[in-house]
């Protein structure tokens, strides 16, 4: 089941480690308070998720009808509830409002779902009459106040808070073939259907606009037009969109240019402060002006106004960014492990590392931390140029502050808890740009920051590795450590051996695991988006090559126990059969995920039989791939008892059968 990284996020933020929703948290008395000053004791207040629900004793409800919303940010919220309060307590309406300034600067945040943002306040009028009464009422009491668009919605004329929409009023679900409810409001005829929400305005044929019949209709935004600047720049494709606005390509006129074009909306609130979405589009402007002689980062072009919203018009940069670049190249997911594949791609790699080590120190140089560094935002032109872009969270040192986030993997634990990026922090995130170029696991430090250390020990084993690139990672993901010589830091990553350090295959290749290596190449190669066929076709012949490779030995038991695992990102389910000496197994452990940008559910250690492990917890499991992705395809099992050989690296464990016991 997909399910949108918006809705995922929303259950991300209530505990450090596991999914859990808004419940889990009590709200504060910024909100609340007001309510009781000024609401009549007789009006039932409930909560409902993020929201606290405000009924007028013995007053029915629509079913659905033309709605009414406020917007406000987390700073104006209190007030705006105050000045509120009093008009729908008089009017004797149904409304409800989020529960406190977290709640709502979360609503406003640049991850939120575009048709719901912005909401602070909704309210049900019973009839035409009342809501022309309470809007204009509303328009009054919170006349000089700003909030962000409601993107679904329509402002009430004369007011920057007070929207309108058609809707449903009452939560009629359907369930749909995911699992998924989705809300329902009735046709005429009384056919259900769907109450969209869309980040723009609609309402259903049969509605008919009460607003457009009393008052002039008016146009505030030109939603067809391509052109921005005065017709500098022209907008040619959308790449993404978010709360906070849209990332576009686009052509500039003047220079003949292909151009990227990044929006801003006044009241979307960004990072843990809660800053405002223009302000620090603005201040990543500045930044990006500051370097942009360095040829290192994103040029910007031109910072202008479009009706309300802001944009950043910079350099389109043709290529990919290093993480993808990384993924799609590295030899250990492309199952090429000769010395040739190894040693180009760690000397083409040292070139790129070498340059982002460079757009650190020129950053230090002129006083810019730049708080964020990672995989996704230093792209790789086609000619091995790297460019650093988006320097939201980035900031003059000791002078302004930036967005305040980070990326897990990337960052200090003394930055992540100050929510604040530093020169030290910068350069851990350097030396997690290099680990993920060896081995994607950067990340899981969030969880436990022993394991990413672990597991490029055992990579370099297996891959034999030169000792100065591991030390090099290790000594700047070293927290405790004093900040580094720029210098000494370019001198390390120049003089990794890496054209001697392969003279034959490493170990990994060498290993049983390698006999699958044929069928899996045909399977990947030139893989993009497949058919549901195609991948079944992939996954026979992989679990034949493994029956192949890990056919049992004389010395086990010949009764197979089937292993099963997925991928949370992809849920591409793959059983391999494997025979196991029952009496020796504690655990078994993939090493390597091919899955780009993927988390993956490892079997864990067991005490009971064989058949209990692998199982993943439900949260592990996802729809069929429908983007293009690599194959999860690196098959390597591990018997980790301390019954076995503990003092030689696993891949060096004698077959079995080999005559030779543990000692």
């Amino acid at each position: 089941m997909l399910v949108d990284w918006e809705q995922m996020l929303s259950y991300m933020t209530h505990h450090p480690r596991w999914f859990e929703n808004f419940t889990r948290r009590s709200p504060s008395s910024d909100f609340l308070r007001h309510y009781r000053e000024i609401m009549p004791g007789g009006w039932p207040l409930r909560r409902h998720g993020y929201w606290m629900i405000a009924e007028p004793p013995d007053t029915p409800m629509p079913d659905q009808g033309w709605k009414l919303h406020v917007s406000a940010t987390s700073g104006t919220g209190a007030d705006t509830l105050r000045l509120a309060l009093p008009v729908l307590r008089d009017a004797g309406v149904r409304f409800k409002f989020l529960m406190d300034p977290a709640a709502l600067m979360e609503a406003n945040g640049k991850s939120y779902g575009r048709g719901s943002s912005g909401k602070f306040i909704a309210v049900y009028p019973a009839d035409e009459q009342q809501f022309h009464a309470v809007a204009e009422d509303l328009t009054k009491a919170l006349a000089g106040f700003e909030g962000p668009y409601i993107l679904s919605d329509r402002r009430y004329p004369g007011s920057r808070v007070v929207f309108y929409r058609y809707g449903g009023f009452k939560s009629l679900p359907k369930l749909r073939p995911t699992g998924l409810r989705e809300l329902m409001i009735a046709e005429p005829d009384g056919t259900l259907v769907r109450d969209l929400r869309t980040p723009y305005w609609s309402m259903p044929d049969w509605a008919d606009d009460p607003v457009a019949r009393k008052f002039a209709p008016s146009r505030e935004i030109d939603s067809e037009t391509t052109a921005l600047a005065g017709g500098r720049f022209t907008v040619e494709s959308a790449i993404s969109f978010s709360n906070r606005g849209g990332i576009y390509k686009g052509i500039d006129t003047e220079a003949g240019a292909e151009v990227v074009l990044r929006e801003a909306r006044p009241g979307v609130q960004v990072g843990p402060k809660g800053r405002d979405a223009v302000d620090l589009l603005r201040h990543e402007y500045d930044l990006l002006s500051d370097l942009a002689d360095t040829g290192l980062f994103v040029r910007p072009i031109s910072f202008f106004t479009q009706w309300e919203h802001a944009f950043v018009a910079q350099e389109y940069i043709e290529g990919s960014h290093i993480g993808y670049l990384s993924i799609t190249q590295n030899p250990v997911y492309s199952l090429d492990l000769s010395p040739e594949s190894l040693t180009e791609y760690y000397q083409r790699f040292r070139g790129l590392w070498l340059q982002v080590a460079e757009a650190v120190a020129v950053a230090h140089e002129r006083g810019i931390v730049l708080g964020d560094l990672s995989t996704t935002n230093v792209m790789v032109t086609p000619d091995d140029k790297v460019q650093v872009i988006d320097l939201e969270c980035a900031f003059h040192e000791g002078v302004d502050e930036g967005a305040r986030m980070c990326t897990w993997g990337m960052v200090t634990k003394k930055a992540a808890t100050s929510q604040t990026g530093d020169r030290r922090s910068d350069y851990y995130a350097l030396g997690g740009v290099l680990l993920s170029c060896v081995l994607v696991c950067a990340q899981v430090d969030a969880v436990n920051r022993d394991i990413p250390r672990q597991l490029l020990k055992e990579v370099a084993a297996d891959l034999n590795l030169p000792v100065e690139l591991t030390s090099l990672i290790e000594d700047l993901r070293d927290e405790d450590a004093p900040l580094p010589d720029p210098d000494v830091i370019r001198k390390r990553i120049a003089d990794i051996p890496f054209g001697t350090a392969w003279q034959t295959a490493p170990p990994l290749a060498r290993s049983r695991w390698c006999r699958i290596q044929s069928p899996v190449t045909a399977c990947t190669n030139g893989s993009t988006r497949r058919s549901r066929a195609w991948w079944n076709t992939c996954v026979r012949r992989l679990i034949s090559a493994a029956r192949t490779a890990c056919s049992p030995p004389t010395c086990w038991s010949s009764k197979p126990t089937r292993f099963r695992w997925r991928t949370a990102r992809t849920g591409l389910s793959m059983p391999c059969t494997y025979w196991a000496r029952r009496s020796r197994i504690r655990s078994c452990r993939g090493l390597y995920d091919t899955q780009p940008d993927t988390m993956r559910c490892h079997p864990v250690s067991t005490t009971g039989a064989p058949e209990s492990l692998g199982r993943c917890p439900r949260w592990a499991t996802r729809s069929w791939p429908s983007r293009p992705c690599v194959p999860l395809v690196s098959i390597r099992f591990y018997w980790t008892s301390q019954e076995f050989w503990p003092d030689r690296p696993v891949t060096q464990w004698p077959a079995c059968g080999s005559g030779e016991t543990p000692g």
